[in-house]
């Protein structure tokens, strides 16, 4: 299997010291790396897991389900200097005890 490389249409927030203008409106996702959070929305079927299956690997994480981020009972410092990739907000129902 060959995954393509995604690109996204991005709204960001501008850095402090960036200029206005300075971040496109379209680039690779893999450019969203350094960012401290980004969220990946799009329609079903588009390649957002299987894109962030790769940008977790990336960055040596493996990518976490969201019922299962919410049914885990960690202690916030758990997560402290760690990236998360939580995949999968979009099916997680609101209000559920597991998340399902």
């Amino acid at each position: 299997m060959h995954l393509v490389l995604r690109t996204v249409h991005a709204t960001i927030k501008p850095d402090a010291n960036a200029g206005s203008g300075d971040t496109p409106s379209s680039l690779p996702l893999a450019s969203l790396r350094d960012r401290h959070a980004y969220v990946l929305l799009g329609d079903p079927g588009m390649g957002k897991t299987s894109a962030f299956n790769v940008e977790a690997e990336a960055v040596g994480v493996k990518p976490i389900k969201a019922h299962d981020f919410i049914e885990l009972n960690q202690e916030k410092s758990a997560w402290d200097g760690i990236t998360i990739f939580i995949d999968g907000f979009d099916e997680t129902r609101a209000g559920a005890k597991d998340g399902r």
